[in-house]
């Protein structure tokens, strides 16, 4: 089911990066087919089988983890989000475009840079930081709606007024740009990444909560917080003692940290600090 998957996935992401680059990098065609870019990513929905793009996304180890694939991924997941909120269909596929094309301005920078493997400096932490402005700037060629370019400029925005490129507030912040905030966060931290190895789901969940759900939409982290671990209920994963185990209880108040049993006992790795789940296993 993951080969399947991967091979569908892998199509829709040559799709992506042939005719992203065409506009972007040869100036080509600059009434590009958004829509047909966005059905062919969210075609991947149906070919998940039984198990969920979350549960794809985490096992597809191997992808190569660039900016075409982390788009194509928040896409898939604002999809989701939007649609375990509720939104009308039109706006589950408006949330799917807006992660689509929310990290666009990356194309702008040093290639160097993307890929530096140690901490940046100060001065390039700042030159990272005007994707935003740039993509939103490199949008205004696109045939796409206001709010997609919005997604680009705010994608780094918190509710708290901490985000940047310009320290907005909720209700300053567009909608979609909070539920792609969420999406790119996950997938940026379930994935390798230059200078920071891939963590497992309960961990970004646990970052979520350490950092302060203040920070983003409150239905929205909420939302995808419970739909998120509760994917992987019953899931085999191992822990940092090397012990494999079950998700078996989601913890209400610490849904990072679930009770798992272990050959037999339940051990809360909410009262347990000193464990952690450091992989997930696919249910063979």
């Amino acid at each position: 089911e993951i080969k399947e998957y991967k091979e569908a996935y892998n199509k829709g992401l040559n799709y992506f990066q042939v005719a992203v680059n065409n506009l972007v990098e040869k100036n080509a065609d600059l009434n590009l087919n958004v829509d047909t870019i966005l059905n062919q990513t969210i075609s991947l929905l149906g070919n998940r089988g039984k198990s969920s793009i979350l549960e794809m996304l985490i096992f597809m180890k191997e992808r190569d983890n660039n900016i075409y694939s982390h788009c194509i991924n928040t896409s898939l997941l604002c999809n989701m989000l939007a649609h375990w909120l509720d939104y009308t269909e039109e706006d589950c596929q408006m949330a799917a475009a807006c992660g689509l094309f929310h990290d666009i301005g990356h194309l702008s920078l040093p290639e160097e840079l993307l890929q530096k493997t140690e901490p940046l400096t100060p001065q390039e932490q700042d030159l990272l930081a005007t994707h935003t402005e740039k993509g939103y700037e490199m949008l205004k060629a696109f045939d796409v709606d206001e709010t997609v370019r919005l997604s680009a400029l705010m994608h780094h925005e918190k509710c708290d007024g901490s985000g940047y490129p310009r320290g907005l507030q909720d209700e300053q912040i567009d909608r979609f740009a909070k539920l792609v905030n969420i999406c790119n966060i996950y997938d940026s931290m379930t994935s390798n990444r230059p200078r920071q190895k891939a963590v497992t789901p309960f961990a970004v969940i646990e970052e979520y909560e350490t950092r302060g759900l203040s920070k983003y939409d409150t239905r929205a982290i909420l939302v995808f917080q419970k739909n998120t671990v509760n994917t992987y209920l019953n899931c085999p994963v191992r822990l940092t003692n090397g012990a494999v185990a079950y998700v078996v209880y989601i913890n209400p108040g610490r849904l990072g940290r679930p009770i798992v049993q272990c050959n037999g006992e339940f051990i809360d790795l909410s009262q347990r600090t000193d464990l952690n789940i450091a992989e997930m296993l696919p249910v063979v």
